[in-house]
């Protein structure tokens, strides 16, 4: 470790305990994803685009009133052409390799918990 090291990295005692803080950005909100999409960029950092996949929604909904003033109970509906599942990408992650092992040791994790919980579930309904 070169002295410019040593001065910047604070030491810290082995038998020292470290509090991490956890914050909320003001842009932080909840998403529900069902897949995702990944690719590897120029600097060799993983890329996973998240996304929910639903059906598509039409592009037109017409509702006929029928000569009683009522809505006609069947309306017709203007598809897109095509897609029978849309997947909304609802953001772009971006890991360099370190972290993804890390992220990837830490989904094991609770992929296990899960499984667990779910077993013991179905044991005892």
């Amino acid at each position: 470790m070169s002295d410019t090291e040593k001065q910047s990295t604070p030491e810290v005692p082995a038998s020292q305990a470290v509090t991490f803080a956890f914050m909320k950005t003001g842009g932080f909100r909840t998403i529900y994803v069902t897949g995702s999409w990944g690719r590897i960029n120029a600097d060799q950092d993983i890329v996973l685009s998240l996304f929910r996949e639903v059906e598509p929604l039409p592009i037109a909904v017409t509702q006929e009133i029928q000569a009683d003033g009522t809505w006609n109970p069947e309306p017709k509906f203007e598809m897109p052409p095509k897609y029978q599942i849309v997947r909304e990408v609802e953001i772009d992650v971006v890991l360099s390799l370190e972290a993804a092992k890390r992220i990837h040791q830490n989904l094991g994790h609770f992929i296990e918990v899960a499984e667990v919980r779910k077993r013991q579930q179905a044991n005892h309904p």
